[in-house]
């Protein structure tokens, strides 16, 4: 009888310890498999004892762990990102820089070489013309960095407004009337009666007013402009294209870059600042639309898009 009891016993001891033990050794590989970072599958509970509590947490701790690394991943992911963005800014400071330095000391050493003819005795409306317009282009250069320099202002906010975008254009063409009655140009205009679009009026005034300042430089004499402003569901497309001119690709790419030189003859012919471009980039990027330029044989194209106002 005692050896049938103890043989008993021994089946049952050995039954239960089969019984915890399996969890426990499931739990055991689980664990293995979150120390070696592999956070696929669940432990199984099969209770709701101690054993099945301790499973439970098991697999609370796996999935905050597997949640922090890829929080953490992610996080180490921006940070190079923004590591890299910051060096780009930097270089891109660095290269704005040196080409503000390049385009200030021209006019500075035309003005000091001038000066000292001046002082040698050498008067002649020559010079004070040359004095006098690299006095105006310094003007303009500074202006125009200020510009820039307000743009890339972390305080700068662009005023949200609804604005009528025929309107903003016929005040730009206004002020420009005389630079294409001098040049002989034809200017097309094709638009809709009225076009009321949300931005900022002054701002997307200042990107009219430099795409069209630049068709008229670049558009040979007698020549035409067409402008258009186009509806379509969600928003207006403003475009302006000039005639007599093709651009290369490499221009293409290059063109919204500050100081960017195209061709220097013809950039030095026509003047300007050369940051005119990169601050309707700007300007539009802020806007958060759609803007391009496209060339085709003997034309340029220039567009930009802006929202509806759509509680009018």
């Amino acid at each position: 009888m005692f050896m049938i009891v103890s043989g008993l016993v021994v089946i049952i001891s050995f039954k239960y310890s089969k019984f915890i033990s399996k969890p426990l050794i499931a739990m055991s590989k689980k664990a293995k498999d979150i120390s070696n970072c592999n956070f696929q599958g669940e432990y199984k509970v099969t209770s709701e004892d101690e054993i099945g509590l301790l499973g439970e947490s098991l697999n609370l701790i796996s999935k905050n762990l597997e949640r922090s690394l890829k929080e953490l991943k992610d996080a180490n992911i921006k940070l190079k990102e923004d590591m890299n963005n910051q060096r780009k800014q930097e270089e891109k400071r660095k290269e704005l820089i040196a080409n503000i330095s390049h385009e200030l000391k021209t006019p500075i050493t035309i003005i000091q070489g001038n000066i000292n003819g001046l002082k040698n005795g050498i008067y002649t409306e020559e010079i004070y013309n040359d004095i006098q317009e690299e006095t105006i282009r310094l003007n303009e250069l500074v202006m125009e960095i200020l510009k820039m320099s307000r743009l890339e202002s972390l305080s700068f906010r662009l005023k949200q407004e609804h604005f009528d975008l025929c309107g903003a254009f016929y005040s730009v063409n206004d002020k420009l009337r005389n630079l294409v009655k001098e040049k002989s140009l034809e200017v097309i205009i094709e638009d809709v009666e009225e076009a009321i679009v949300f931005g900022d009026e002054q701002k997307i005034k200042e990107v009219i007013s430099n795409l069209y300042t630049n068709s008229i430089k670049y558009t040979s004499h007698g020549n035409k402009i067409k402008i258009n402003i186009l509806e379509e569901k969600e928003k207006y497309i403003f475009q302006i294209e000039n005639f007599g001119v093709t651009l290369k690709k490499e221009e293409l790419n290059n063109i919204w870059d500050p100081f960017y030189r195209g061709e220097k003859s013809r950039n030095r012919k026509f003047g300007g600042t050369g940051l005119g471009l990169s601050t309707v980039k700007k300007i539009l990027e802020y806007h958060h639309n759609e803007f391009k330029v496209e060339s085709k044989y003997n034309s340029v194209n220039f567009y930009f898009t802006l929202n509806k106002y759509k509680e009018y």
